[in-house]
């Protein structure tokens, strides 16, 4: 269960660096836009189209951003606090782990149990779907002559 979390933590993560990125390159753009056009010195005073919808990627990614930090926050605040800096029990952080790595340890044989049974079911079905095949063609064969 904590591994799940752990596993949506570290995507929760990986979006976040993805709007960070996005939002820089979007800076980026805009800042480059706003050089050129000072650089021409232009006599316009409304805002350039682009410059709106830089402002609205602006609100857009803080929004996505700010998002992001409480759904990260939220999750850390899930994860089971049974090994916390907090707590100074440190045998009962150690029999917390073994029975966490216990329960590990029997979902993987578990689904190894599952793979192999369903490995023996995929090796039936292609047996009998061989034979379908030979009795097919052996019933064409007798067809044709």
């Amino acid at each position: 269960m904590a591994s799940d979390r752990l596993t949506q933590l570290q995507d929760y993560i990986n979006i976040f660096a993805d709007q960070i990125c996005n939002a820089i390159g979007c800076i980026q753009q805009a800042s480059i836009k706003v050089k050129s056009q000072n650089n021409h010195n232009s006599a316009e005073n409304s805002p350039h189209p682009s410059e709106q919808s830089a402002e609205e990627l602006a609100a857009l990614f803080g929004k996505l951003i700010a998002q992001s930090m409480k759904d990260i926050d939220t999750l850390i605040h899930s994860l089971p606090s049974h090994c916390s800096h907090a707590d100074k029990d440190e045998i009962a952080c150690v029999q917390y782990m073994r029975t966490l790595e216990e329960e590990n340890t029997r979902a993987v044989d578990q689904l190894e149990r599952i793979i192999a049974k369903g490995e023996e079911d995929l090796e039936k079905l292609r047996d009998i779907l061989h034979e379908i095949a030979v009795v097919q063609l052996n019933s064409c064969a007798t067809e044709v002559s």
